[in-house]
C-alpha cells in the first residue's frame, strides 16, 4: 500500500535558532557587587541573508539510493577514495547537499557548494537538511496514519 503522502514539502530557515556552537555568544555584564549577570540572551536566528524558500519532493526508496550515489560521486570528483576517513562534519555537509541535489526542486539562491562562505553557511545547510528531514517526518506521520512507524 502507498501511503497518502504530500506531493511537496516547502520550508524556510530565516527566523529559526543558529545551532549552538556555530555562534559564541556575548560576555554577560557585571551586575552590582562586579558578579557577572546571569542572563540568557535570545538564540540568534538565521537572518535575511538566509531568506529563500525549499521546495522538495518527497523522496522514494530509489531517491534514497541516489543521494548516496550524488554523495559517492562528490568524492570521487575531489579525490578521495574512502569516505570513512573524512572528517563527520564534512561527511554531513556533502550528504546535505547531495540530499537538495535529488529532492530539491526549488533552493534559495545562498544554498549552493559554491556559494561564498559567511562563516554560517555550513550551519545553515545543516539545519536546513534537519528540518527537511523532520517535514519528511511530519508528513508521514500527518498524511499516512501510521504514526511515522510503517
Amino acid at each position: 500500500m502507498t501511503p497518502n503522502i504530500p506531493k511537496d514539502l516547502v520550508f524556510t530557515i530565516e527566523g529559526r535558532p543558529i545551532p549552538a556552537g556555530w555562534v559564541v555568544p556575548p560576555p554577560s555584564k557585571p551586575a552590582e557587587g562586579g558578579v557577572p549577570a546571569v542572563t540568557q540572551p535570545p538564540a540568534p536566528v538565521f537572518g535575511p541573508e538566509y531568506a529563500g524558500q525549499f521546495k522538495l519532493k518527497y523522496p522514494r526508496a530509489m531517491d534514497r539510493l541516489r543521494m548516496a550515489g550524488a554523495s559517492t560521486r562528490a568524492w570521487e570528483l575531489r579525490g578521495v577514495d574512502n569516505p570513512g576517513r573524512v572528517p563527520p562534519l564534512e561527511l554531513q555537509i556533502q550528504d546535505a547537499f547531495a540530499f537538495f541535489e535529488v529532492l530539491g526542486l526549488e533552493k534559495p539562491d545562498w544554498f549552493s557548494p559554491e556559494a561564498p562562505d559567511s562563516g554560517l553557511l555550513f550551519a545553515a545547510v545543516l539545519t536546513a537538511h534537519r528540518i527537511a528531514e523532520e517535514e519528511i517526518i511530519a508528513a508521514k506521520k500527518n498524511f499516512d496514519g501510521t504514526g511515522g512507524s510503517s
